[in-house]
Formats: structure tokens, sequence, C-alpha cells
């Protein structure tokens, strides 16, 4: 019993030093991507489109503070002629519209155009806002793409486009400095740094079940 009992105090003492490694590595990786990728800073010419990942939204139904920064930074690239169009990416439930609906209308309030605006909406998790908006951006034409995001959300939203072999994809990152002292910021830092480990599940899922012979739309509805 103690040697069990041991085991398990060992497994959980190495189960937090991976989660705090994890976690330093993610912070450190969000500052790298903010210091060179802020407010389209890296954009060495202008792209067709960016893609703006979702995030939540509000009781009232509205985009939370988190995506409605998104959006901004994303009206900002339109509005300065850095990208072309938004393709806003987040999906919906049964009960809630789609959150890519959302962050159009607050595009709008702030001076996009709509039709320079396009909407994914199927989407419920950063690898589905990636596999979904791929194939609308090529259908549109676009070829030169960017993604919008908080810092602490590209470095996985861009393995996660590489992987999808989408590797010359720019990344735009949102001021995160405000996030500073703010309660939230530690809750989605955590969460960000756990979602890699899902993430890597995710991936080895699929790689999987493609050598199973399971055809790519079910792999897409299996994996989300």
């Amino acid at each position: 019993m103690w040697r069990a009992a041991r085991g398990i105090m060992w497994l959980l003492f190495l189960l937090v030093a991976i989660g705090v490694a994890t976690q330093i590595a993610e912070a450190v990786m969000a500052e790298r991507v903010w210091r060179q990728h802020r407010g389209g800073l890296s954009l060495d010419r202008p792209v067709d489109a960016a893609i703006v990942l979702g995030g939540d939204f509000d009781p009232d139904f509205r985009p939370s503070w988190v995506t409605r920064r998104r959006v901004q930074a994303g009206v900002a690239l339109l509005q300065s002629g850095k990208a072309a169009a938004l393709i806003f990416s987040g999906g919906g439930t049964k009960w809630v519209r789609p959150v890519a609906e959302m962050m159009r209308d607050h595009a709008i309030e702030l001076g996009a155009p709509p039709d320079r605006l396009f909407l994914e909406t199927e989407s419920h998790s950063t690898l589905q806002n990636l596999y979904f908006s791929f194939p609308l951006a090529k259908s549109h034409g676009f070829e030169r793409l960017a993604l919008v995001s908080d810092a602490f959300h590209l470095t996985r939203a861009k393995a996660l486009a590489a992987w999808m072999g989408h590797g010359d994809i720019a990344v735009v990152s949102v001021d995160h400095r405000v996030w500073h002292w703010r309660f939230t910021q530690i809750v989605l830092h955590v969460r960000e740094a756990l979602a890699w480990w899902f993430n890597l599940g995710k991936a080895l899922a699929w790689e999987w079940l493609e050598w199973r012979g399971v055809g790519e739309e079910e792999r897409a509805q299996r994996i989300k």
C-alpha cells in the first residue's frame, strides 16, 4: 500500500511539474509573439484575408471583452489596408447564434464594410476554427492569410496551421499588456497551457484515425 501511495505522489508531482513547465513556456512564447507581431507589426505586405479567431460571449449574447478586442484588431487591419478582408471564425449552439455572427455585428459597429466580412460558423475549437476557415478562404480566392488572436493563443494556433499545411501563415497579436494583474489573464493562460496537451492528443488521434483508414470528414466530426 505504501508503494502504491508513493507512486501516486510521484505521479502527481510529475504532473504538477509538467504543468508548471508548460505554463512558463507558454508565458515566454506569448511575450515573444506580442513583441514580434503586435498590431500587424511583422506583416511585410498586406494579406488577402485575416482569420479572426473567436472567443466566448457575454450573458447578453454579445462578444466578450476578449473577443471584441480581437475584432477591433481585425478591423484595424482592414481599415489600414493591411488586410483586404476578414474571416470571423466561431460556431454556436442550438440556443446561441454563432460567435462569428456576433463578431461581424461588432465589426460593422466599428465601421467595417459588410461586403469585406466573411463568416465561418461551424467550429467549436481552435482546431476547427482553422480546419473550416482554410477551405472558406480558398473558395473566395484568398491565398495570403493571417491569424488574429491574443498573444497567448497564437503560438498554438500557428502550430496547428502548420500541421494543416499552412506553415507560412502570418500572425497578428492583440496587445496583451492590458491583461496584467487581471484574474481573467491567469485563468486564460492556465487554460491555454492545458490546451497544448489537449491539442497534441487531438493531433495524435487524427493521425491514428487516418492510419486506420477513417475518412477526413468523419475525423473532423470525431475530433472537435
